[in-house]
């Protein structure tokens, strides 16, 4: 005997459900509603009337708590209203329910990194890739926590895989060349933005970061030059200027050097005062000599 409420009256009335042949319809109507709920949210969904696609979804998991579907469809919802903290609770019910869902552990990890937990999204991806090993989006979506979790090497292996599942997806190839971007790895980065615009020659972010990693490569080699040849001048060269060396202790400053007519104009102006003085001494004796032959005629008679 179970008692339910019955749907005209507030009392509550006695069914006898004992016989099977009574049992079975009530069993029938029971997964018809929850089927009903379920292709009500599905329509609410397409339709993008997203609320009321999870108050349907919501329904049919009330209804049905081990539903494990009616539970990722609910995360699927939560997530496209904006709900994540909902999103998540649904989508990690359904993996407990059903851990063979592959897209249900891809979605989980989607959520993950809208909320920038990336450990936690890497860890829902290596569930799915344990399933199947040869998914592509999985990997593609490890390489990008990896890389925003820092762990650079697993980001790698993870994007070349996803380059050798799917070597047409030209992101996979622009965010491996980010990841060599971050070790300062230039050849490697600009062989994969070349890459990645040879797939899809109006990627845009590909062109920028190209450029970006051309013009440090440049940057680093000719740094690296410039310490090769640091390393192989004297010790006792000014690398400032390399004709320059410095004096030994005691040595007097190095002057610069002093062109032969530059000598002879300097050896002349120092004696400039010399012929003054001769000069004037002459122009003295002659005044005199010019003064001695006056007096000299003058007393002549």
């Amino acid at each position: 005997m179970v008692r339910i409420a019955s749907p005209r009256r507030s009392r509550s009335v006695t069914v006898d459900l004992s016989s099977e042949s009574e049992q079975r319809p009530c069993e029938e109507a029971e997964v018809f509603t929850v089927a009903t709920l379920m292709q009500s949210g599905l329509a609410f969904a397409q339709a993008h009337k997203w609320k009321q696609a999870a108050t349907a979804f919501r329904q049919a998991v009330e209804r049905e708590p081990e539903l494990a579907e009616g539970y990722w469809n609910l995360g699927l919802v939560e997530r496209y209203r904006g709900e994540n903290a909902r999103a998540i609770d649904a989508l990690q019910r359904a993996v407990e329910l059903d851990p063979g869902n592959i897209p249900a552990f891809i979605s989980l990890a989607a959520v993950y990194s809208m909320e920038s937990r990336w450990l936690e999204s890497a860890t829902a991806l290596r569930s799915a890739i344990c399933l199947d090993p040869h998914h592509a989006q999985a990997y593609y979506g490890l390489g990008v926590a990896c890389s925003h979790s820092r762990m650079y090497p697993e980001a790698i292996a993870a994007f070349q895989q996803a380059i050798l599942l799917m070597p047409d997806r030209a992101d996979s190839y622009f965010e491996l060349g980010r990841v060599h971007m971050q070790l300062r790895d230039w050849t490697a980065a600009i062989e994969m933005f070349t890459k990645t615009i040879r797939i899809e020659p109006n990627h845009a972010n590909a062109h920028y970061n190209l450029r970006s990693a051309m013009a440090r490569r440049s940057q680093h080699l000719i740094a690296q030059t410039s310490a090769s040849v640091s390393a192989h001048r004297p010790a006792n060269v000014i690398l400032n200027d390399p004709l320059k060396a410095l004096p030994g202790p005691g040595a007097l400053p190095h002057l610069p050097a002093i062109s032969r007519t530059q000598s002879v104009a300097s050896k002349a102006w120092q004696c400039l005062p010399w012929l003054e003085v001769a000069f004037i001494a002459i122009v003295f004796l002659a005044g005199l000599v010019w003064v001695a032959f006056m007096l000299l005629g003058s007393s002549v008679p």
